[in-house]
């Protein structure tokens, strides 16, 4: 009689690929994971076969160009070569896999039992999965026929997504009202970006595109020219920019750095190109401010509010008659330190009560 070794394990492998490759802040982070089986190898039958899931937020373009190499060890042993790199999992996920070719797609949850679910966080950064079959971990049927845990590598790129920033933007125009013929200029507070926003060229290898380096302020104005009752019908109140017409057109429109800090627009402060920009309302109306970015694979797109009436100049009419003129003298015309002094302005002309 012939005599042969039957062998009664098998290998599986794991593979994942992201949904989405971008994803914006608030959103569910999923993964999909197919099984399979080393060549040769067959999956033995009524062997169901649990995976579990391990996703890293917050990564760092220069995460990307890590490798941390599969060498055979244990799933616990990866982990902690992970976490010496200053690497640790901030939501799980598992799937139990019955054959080979199976796909199941999983979403993170912020702790192992599953109970709550995770979402993109604020800050936005790259996640990556890492998947471990653990043969300790296995029921114990399903021990006999595992011969070594499989661990998936970290970071790969079909396994790797986009956490999109989430922008703020804060303004305050400098005067809410003036006249025809004022310069006007806003502050812009932005934040939410990147620290290195605008420094990031891409990287084709894990598909994600380069920062868009530019966001753009425009100046809106909305009113009638015509108009003897100082525009109180185009007072801006919707959210979005109307359609230029007869009584809603755009000013201009000027280009600045798209990262943190703090815009000044107008009055002579320059642009990203160091131009400097001046803005002068020549009708009356409303002027509004508007910043835009258009978003891009690391931070989400951004538009102020036009109706934002922090973010308007109301600029009257000027008044109808001779100009107005200022002369001003100061006294004494010498003094010594900690002396006391005073100036005398003097307007003659047509001034509007209460300029």
């Amino acid at each position: 009689a012939e005599v042969f070794q039957v062998r009664k394990s098998f290998s599986p492998t794991l593979s994942s690929v992201v949904p989405d490759k971008v994803v914006n802040h608030g959103a569910a982070v999923q993964d999909t994971v197919i099984s399979g089986t080393k060549a040769g190898d067959v999956w033995a039958s009524g062997v169901d076969v649990e995976a579990q899931g391990y996703y890293f937020d917050a990564l760092t373009p220069q995460t990307l160009g890590e490798d941390f190499s599969e060498t055979g060890a244990s799933g616990t042993a990866y982990l902690d070569e992970l976490k010496r790199a200053g690497h640790t999992p901030n939501a799980y996920a598992s799937a139990v896999f019955g054959r080979s070719g199976e796909s199941i797609t999983v979403s993170a949850t912020t702790d192992r039992e599953g109970t709550q679910n995770y979402v993109a966080p604020l800050s936005g950064g790259f996640g990556t999965w890492v998947w471990i079959i653990a043969v300790d971990g296995q029921p114990k049927q399903t021990r006999e026929f595992l011969q070594e845990d499989v661990v998936t590598r970290f970071p790969e790129p079909s396994e790797t997504l986009s956490a999109r920033a989430m922008v703020a933007v804060d303004s305050t125009v400098t005067e809410h009202s003036a006249s025809e013929g004022s310069v006007i200029s806003d502050t812009i507070s932005v934040s939410g970006f990147p620290d290195d926003h605008g420094v990031f060229a891409g990287n084709a290898g894990f598909g994600f595109v380069a920062d868009v380096p530019i966001a753009t302020v425009s100046v809106v104005w909305s009113g009638d020219v015509n108009d003897q009752d100082k525009d109180a019908l185009y007072e801006p109140r919707t959210v979005e920019v109307p359609t230029e017409d007869a009584h809603h057109r755009v000013i201009g429109t000027w280009e600045y750095p798209a990262r943190n800090g703090v815009i000044k627009v107008g009055g002579g402060a320059p642009d990203a190109h160091g131009d400097p920009v001046s803005i002068v309302a020549q009708s009356h109306g409303y002027y509004v401010f508007v910043y835009s970015f258009p978003g891009d694979d690391r931070a989400m797109a951004v538009t102020s509010a036009y109706d934002d009436a922090w973010e308007r100049v109301r600029v009257d009419q000027r008044p109808r008659g001779a100009q107005p003129s200022l002369t001003t003298m100061v006294s004494p015309m010498q003094v010594g330190v900690a002396d006391a002094f005073h100036d005398t302005a003097l307007v003659r002309g047509s001034v509007e009560e209460g300029s």
